[in-house]
């Protein structure tokens, strides 16, 4: 009998990584052994996303998996890239050979986390890559995995989505430049059910916020951009 390949999935809490754990869950040659989630340092709340770390642990808790955190300074690179190596090292000793992602189609994110982890000799999986933004969303409408949207750029996404479940309807009311998989950061989600999970994980949003955030880019630059944020309810 072959043995199974040992995969850890970056978890976000969002559509995209959902999606990639039940393509990995459904692979007879895969066993994912855990969840990676960064958070930030200051905030308690997952980088990009937002979302307060005990609404992570009730995903994590609801598909029976294991949650690795890392706990991340804001906007600098050089942290995250200390702390993946950390957890390399990590799952390296359990026997993890492969670490998965969710991207989508933005090369210069897929080739900085090909060097960061080539350079550890750990290898890759990026089952979303290349499949388009409409053949993307077709899949997660009839995948059975449900999502609001819970963070959205203000130039981008009005108020008013936040908290909205990310449905075929909804994605058509977006503007015509954005991009409907959100993969340039217009909207994140936050996934309450799935096929894969025991039971939903129910999450009042309180209230809305907004905040601005200064961004460390890949290539050094800065950029700063207002989102409309959930205040969930504790």
């Amino acid at each position: 009998m072959q043995k199974k390949i040992k995969c850890v999935v970056s978890w976000s809490g969002g559509k995209d990584s959902a999606m990639v754990l039940n393509l990995l869950l459904s692979n007879p040659e895969i066993e994912v052994v855990a969840l990676l989630t960064s958070f930030d340092n200051d905030t308690d709340e997952s980088q990009m996303h937002f979302v307060p770390l005990h609404l992570i642990e009730a995903q994590a808790s609801n598909l029976s998996l294991p949650l690795y955190i890392m706990n991340v300074s804001k906007g600098i690179v050089k942290s995250y890239d200390q702390e993946i190596q950390k957890a390399v090292e990590h799952f390296r000793a359990l026997g993890v050979t492969y670490f998965a992602f969710g991207d989508i189609y933005l090369e210069s994110v897929k080739k900085y986390r090909e060097d960061l982890f080539g350079k550890l000799n750990m290898g890759l999986l990026f089952p979303l890559w290349g499949i388009s933004s409409q053949s993307m969303m077709q899949t997660f409408y009839e995948s059975g995995i449900k999502a609001k949207i819970v963070v959205c750029q203000s130039d981008k996404l009005e108020e008013h989505y936040i908290g909205k479940d990310l449905t075929k309807e909804l994605v058509t009311s977006f503007h015509n430049d954005i991009a409907i998989c959100g993969e340039n950061g217009e909207y994140h989600t936050f996934v309450y059910d799935s096929p894969d999970f025991i039971k939903p994980v129910i999450f009042p949003i309180e209230k809305i916020k907004d905040r601005t955030f200064t961004f460390k880019l890949l290539d050094g630059s800065t950029v700063s951009s207002h989102f409309y944020l959930s205040n969930f309810k504790l």
